[in-house]
């Protein structure tokens, strides 16, 4: 969510509505720079793996050599608990992966989206590199006490970690999930929906749809003369149930066309998506925990058994790094595609909600043309993302407008 200000300005009912036009140069730029920002992730890669034989053999086993061998990194607060043998090997595998990292947010975060003028592309460099600091700094900071965390558990409870962690980490992301409509949108200023005329819509559509939202917010930047990027949100479950909308939304989209964005949020609300994704997230979390206690199993078997403990704890220590590449890829993955099938139903649930067609093919253009969204993905790259692409929702709108039409005919 790109950040802005501005006043919501009264919605402004047009009908019938118009077609929405698509921004045709847009378009070409957003194609010119998937195709070029794709080559280069794809030089990075290759570069990426030819540097990874040499460097796992000249850098990653020798410091994993010193790391295991220095006596006060052995130090153990909980027996079998070695937090700082943790943090070094966490900081050495960081600094490698960070590089690459940076080098690929550089490149495609800013060199590129500058160059063909599209997404962030007025943001300057200082600011991309604090922004760029800021988000990898709680990501490093959140995964090195996931990692402590679990090792901690696995000195206290070697037989039942795996599950003791699934459900502590599940039992937070669902305390984040209720709690997010008070913190999740620190960036922007988060104020109580005050267009009457709007709200009464909104309750209506609720209404009829037989749910409740408990409320609705608007999002404004704290910096003047901006405006937040077009877009509404469904945070919360139960008493913290909202619905956020944007003030770039109230601006730029015409009353027909809010109530499509609106319904689509609602339709998440009422198939209970952020419940069955945190359920999703708990059985793959407790899967993926389970191999991983099934390969430190392994692990202790290799170390015991073998006649050099140190060389049987590095090649240990690179099998657990490609199982964790690899599991996390295969999850993100299933993530991924179950939270497209989420916004299909979620498309589906609008039309139905609202049985305007051209309205809701008009919100999706909208957005597509403020936010700098591609309208069209080819498989492969639809499958990187969580939502389905402008032209996939565009032809379900169709179908829906066919099925429409037939059920019509035969009442």
């Amino acid at each position: 969510m790109s950040e802005g200000n501005a006043q919501a300005e009264p919605i402004i009912s047009v009908a019938p509505a118009e077609q929405v036009k698509i921004n045709e140069q847009q378009q070409q730029r957003l194609q010119r720079y998937i195709r070029v920002a794709t080559l280069y992730n794809l030089l990075l890669l290759l570069v990426a793996g030819l540097l990874l034989v040499p460097v796992i053999i000249f850098v990653v086993i020798p410091a994993t050599f010193t790391i295991v061998t220095t006596a006060w990194l052995a130090f153990q607060p909980v027996p079998g608990w070695y937090p700082l043998r943790i943090l070094a090997f966490y900081l050495m595998g960081t600094v490698a992966i960070g590089c690459l990292l940076f080098l690929f947010s550089l490149l495609v975060g800013y060199i590129l989206p500058r160059h063909y003028k599209v997404r962030a592309s007025t943001r300057t460099f200082a600011a991309w590199l604090r922004r760029w600091l800021r988000i990898n700094g709680r990501r490093l900071l959140h995964w090195l006490l996931v990692l402590q965390s679990c090792l901690l558990c696995i000195a206290i409870q070697p037989n039942l970690w795996w599950l003791w962690m699934a459900l502590l980490f599940t039992c937070i992301a669902t305390l984040q999930t209720y709690l997010s409509p008070l913190y999740a949108f620190r960036g922007v200023k988060r104020t109580p929906l005050t267009d009457e005329r709007l709200v009464n819509v909104l309750n209506t559509l609720c209404k009829a749809n037989k749910t409740n939202i408990q409320h609705f917010f608007l999002l404004e930047s704290k910096k003047p003369g901006q405006l937040v990027r077009a877009n509404a949100y469904l945070a919360g479950w139960g008493k913290t149930s909202s619905i956020l909308l944007t003030d770039g939304l109230l601006k730029y989209f015409q009353h027909t066309e809010i109530k499509s964005v609106v319904a689509h949020e609602l339709g998440h609300h009422v198939h209970r998506h952020l419940i069955k994704r945190q359920l999703l997230n708990f059985g793959l979390l407790l899967a993926e925990l389970f191999l991983y206690y099934m390969g430190y199993h392994w692990f202790q078997f290799l170390v015991s058994s073998s006649s050099s403990p140190s060389n049987a704890e590095v090649i240990a220590l690179l099998f657990f790094g490609c199982l964790a590449v690899c599991l996390r890829l295969s999850f993100w993955q299933a993530r991924r595609g179950y939270r497209r099938k989420n916004e299909f139903w979620a498309d589906e649930f609008a039309l139905r909600a609202t049985y305007d067609v051209q309205a809701f093919k008009n919100a999706m253009l909208r957005l597509g043309n403020l936010n700098d969204i591609p309208l069209k993905l080819t498989p492969r790259q639809e499958k990187g993302q969580t939502h389905p692409s402008t032209m996939s929702r565009l032809q379900h709108a169709d179908e829906f407008a066919i099925r429409l039409a037939q059920a019509r005919r035969v009442t």
